[in-house]
């Protein structure tokens, strides 16, 4: 198991078992979680900002043109504003880790960040945690995270992150609602009797794939599979053609999945979350951007997983819609029965 993992797993933990609400130590404690980050950022730039502007009116400046004086000068009155905007798309891109299916292989720094900056239980300045702004000479800011459970200081740079905002990026991935999109597919495929599909193009609790893909036989009639219950009874059950719904669903599941390969990086949280089974992990680091095998190898496994987990139940063990097609029998008699009709077809 890797660290983030491993990491990420306790911080859940640590948030969600409600321990610290029932230690006495812990509600008395004095917790300081005022980190004074803009206070320390900005100590000493009004001074900085009246000798700078000093020296452009008195001409004193690297050159006659006092350019690089004055960029300064518009960096310092942009910064404030800047400082804003940095930490709100910071924390908006750091909430992130609470979204639901979060992918435990994301960076676990970015949870220990959202735990400093949301003021979570554990990572106080007591517990050994501190972040700090810096301004930088070019117009970006780094934020700086410090703490026992960062190996090295995590820095974040506004204008990096501004340009991964900018095209649609995740410092933090977002996994894929899986399972309502599959829901969603199983509608627009229609496989479903009309009836089935509520007015907020739903599947009804009811809901029943079409005749269409019974398998029936010479005389057009369903044909069936038989199981046996209890007491030496069986029942039949219907018979559908798999591989004709597999076919039928095919191009919606390709469009499914081509929208969900937009992003790649959630592409690997949906992998990890739903397709995995908590041991084949695709890491960030190694499998971005996606080979065209691994592209394959995740439709492949989305056309497994909506196979097994959603047509199965719709496929899986229906009975009939004859009542006495559907009325359990007596198993022994039924057996008896399909000799003697095979010896009067064939004669013997």
């Amino acid at each position: 198991m890797n660290k983030n993992i491993i990491n990420n797993s306790l911080i859940q933990k640590i948030l969600t078992t409600g321990a610290l609400a029932f230690s006495s130590d812990y509600i008395s404690s004095s917790v300081d979680y005022d980190f004074k980050i803009f206070e320390k950022a900005y100590t000493g730039t009004g001074e900085l900002y009246a000798s700078v502007k000093s020296k452009i009116e008195s001409g004193d400046c690297q050159d006659s043109s006092c350019q690089s004086e004055i960029t300064f000068l518009q960096h310092l009155e942009d910064a404030p504003k800047k400082s804003l905007d940095f930490m709100s798309n910071l924390i908006s891109q750091l909430t992130n880790v609470t979204k639901p299916n979060f992918d435990l292989n994301n960076d676990y720094r970015y949870n220990v960040a959202y735990c400093v900056m949301l003021s979570r239980p554990g990572f106080s300045r007591q517990d050994g945690y501190d972040v700090s702004l810096y301004l930088n000479e070019n117009g970006s800011q780094d934020l700086i995270f410090n703490g026992p459970a960062l190996e090295q200081p995590l820095v974040i740079n506004s204008n990096a992150l501004y340009s991964l905002l900018g095209i649609n990026q995740n410092i933090v991935s977002i996994t894929p609602d899986i399972e309502k999109s599959m829901m969603s597919l199983l509608v627009q495929a229609t496989l479903f009797l009309p009836e089935s599909i509520d007015e907020n193009e739903e599947l009804k609790p009811s809901a029943k794939i079409s005749n269409e893909f019974i398998i029936t036989g010479s005389d057009g009639k369903p044909e069936y599979d038989v199981i046996e219950i209890e007491n030496g009874f069986s029942r039949n059950i219907l018979k559908y053609d798999l591989d004709k719904i597999q076919r039928k669903i095919t191009p919606f599941v390709r469009a499914e999945v081509a929208g969900i390969m937009r992003f790649e990086q959630d592409t690997i949280a949906a992998w990890n979350v739903y397709f995995s089974e908590h041991k084949d992990y695709w890491l960030y680091e190694d499998n971005l951007p996606l080979s065209d095998d691994k592209k394959d190898e995740f439709f492949k496994k989305y056309m497994e997983y909506l196979m097994y987990n959603y047509i199965d139940k719709f496929t899986a063990n229906k009975l009939p819609e004859d009542p006495a097609d559907a009325a359990p029998f007596n198993s022994e008699e039924n057996k008896k029965a399909k000799a003697q009709k095979f010896i009067d077809d064939n004669q013997l």
